[in-house]
């Protein structure tokens, strides 16, 4: 099992917590880090990469740094440093359970889950009926690599259109036709509201995204 990470240094007590939890109940995993720091991390292949666009945009004081925009160049690793298929993941995320049902699950494309209440408004932006979370995704990375996944995730900073965009809008922008939605349960977003919840600890990924008390409650996890 291929797992892939991407982020810079202030996430790597995250990326800890959610490495040890991962190995509890998985075996034969491998780790790699993809990032544009110096990061050195015991038994984790780290891969850096400073080819991203010069001109990305973020809002002031956004939690979206540069290297949440290194899961979009992915497929360009491939085939010389990651196989075809890969499961990619935010460090801010508690494992808790089997991650055999995702790895095996069929991917043509993009595996992702629905996003809680707050992605229909995402989606109704985008004339979409639902919005991908890009917190967790199997990815096909032959497969992006042939659709031109990563220049076409770029064009809009290359246009220098004028909208507000983060990678995940992106995917969902330009790839909403190719996305397959899975079960939830597969990245569950703590302290979100959902229209059919289920219980935090049901959950096979739970993602501590969002603000600094969501990512203090991961760092207070006991596992």
């Amino acid at each position: 099992m291929e797992i892939v990470f991407v982020f810079d240094r202030n996430y790597i007590p995250f990326f800890l917590k959610c490495k040890e939890s991962i190995l509890k109940y998985n075996k034969d995993v491998n780790f790699t880090v993809v990032t544009n720091d110096d990061i050195s991390l015991d038994d984790v292949t780290t891969i850096k990469m400073t080819n991203l666009p010069k001109n990305l945009r973020h809002r002031r004081n956004d939690r979206i740094t540069d290297a949440t925009y290194l899961k979009v160049c992915l497929p360009l690793l491939y085939p010389k440093y990651l196989g075809e298929k890969i499961l990619y993941m935010d460090a801010d995320i508690i494992c808790q359970g089997s991650l055999q049902e995702l790895w095996n699950t069929e991917c043509d494309f993009i595996c992702l889950t629905e996003s809680h209440k707050y992605g229909r408004v995402q989606a109704r932006e985008l004339n979409h009926t639902k919005y991908g979370l890009s917190g967790v995704m199997l990815m096909n990375l032959k497969a992006l690599n042939e659709a031109n996944f990563t220049q076409k995730c770029f064009q809009p900073f290359e246009k220098n259109v004028s909208r507000w965009c983060h990678e995940e809008t992106i995917i969902n922008t330009f790839f909403y036709g190719k996305l397959n939605f899975i079960d939830k349960k597969f990245n569950y977003c703590h302290n979100r509201e959902y229209d059919e919840p289920i219980r935090e600890e049901d959950a096979v990924l739970l993602h501590y995204c969002g603000g600094r008390e969501n990512k203090q409650d991961m760092l207070e996890r006991k596992l």
